[in-house]
């Protein structure tokens, strides 16, 4: 990750971030997953790519 990604991310409180028009639902998704499970961990997704290229972050029983 770029340092410069990290200073330009807007922090904000997650009920405003799942409420907002402006954020997708893919992403409010994801933020969804996290909060329903007991944690999340790094997953390769089969054919989508090298995971030198790609981090995905799920929770641990969603690739079983």
């Amino acid at each position: 990750m770029q340092e410069e990604e990290i200073a330009e991310c807007l922090w904000m409180p997650v009920d405003e971030f799942l409420s907002s028009n402006t954020i997708h639902l893919f992403n409010k998704t994801i933020v969804r997953a996290a909060i329903r499970s007991d944690g999340v961990s790094p997953v390769e997704i089969p054919g989508y790519g090298s995971s030198n290229d790609f981090e995905f972050f799920m929770p641990p029983d969603v690739m079983t």
